[in-house]
């Protein structure tokens, strides 16, 4: 993920989607989505994700700007796979 573009949504569609919600009010032209940074973050609940550096700062993670998840670069996470439990697979 390199720059990120803006869409006009509310908070938890943008949180669906990786994204970092500006507020509520805030149009395109004031959210700054230029500066906003993707990469792999490094949490010890949530294993590595794909997010922006500020996401990643509110889970308290360690953010590497550019960074992927594939190979995992966090040390001592474990691997994540499905778990079906009853008829629902997570």
């Amino acid at each position: 993920m390199g720059s990120s573009t803006c869409i006009l949504t509310d908070g938890p569609a943008c949180d669906l989607q990786g994204g970092w919600y500006a507020g509520n009010g805030v149009v395109c032209a004031a959210a700054a989505c230029n500066t906003i940074q993707f990469g792999a973050c490094c949490t010890t609940l949530r294993g590595c994700n794909v997010t922006n550096d500020q996401k990643c700062q509110c889970f308290g993670g360690t953010f590497t700007a550019g960074g992927t998840c594939t190979p995992n670069p966090c040390p001592g996470t474990p691997q994540l796979a499905a778990c079906c439990a009853g008829s629902l697979c997570q």
